[in-house]
């Protein structure tokens, strides 16, 4: 059994106890990304880092999300035959 610790000092100017948990959980997953039984200490940089990845999440999301809007607005298309023509309907289909 293994156990990864974050942890952010207190007081710092403007942190809310929400803040100060959030730094605490920023600095435990970049323990838990290094390994086992490994204590992390909360550091500007982690925040942009996740901020960043954050970002660049929402961006792939975004070109997904219209990836498939512009797909669904394309008009479907009726089959067609090789030589251009319509499909002929199934045996005893419409």
């Amino acid at each position: 059994m293994g156990a990864s610790i974050g942890i952010s000092l207190f007081p710092q100017e403007g942190a809310s106890p929400h803040d100060i948990f959030r730094q605490a959980e920023i600095a435990m997953y970049r323990a838990k990304d290094q390994g086992r039984n490994i204590v992390r200490v909360f550091q500007p940089e982690m925040r942009r880092a996740v901020e960043d990845f954050a970002a660049a999440r929402r961006r792939v999301h975004d070109e997904v999300d219209a990836i498939v809007d512009a797909t669904l607005a394309t008009p479907a298309r009726t089959p067609t035959e090789p030589e251009g023509q319509p499909a002929a309907p199934a045996e005893g289909g419409v």
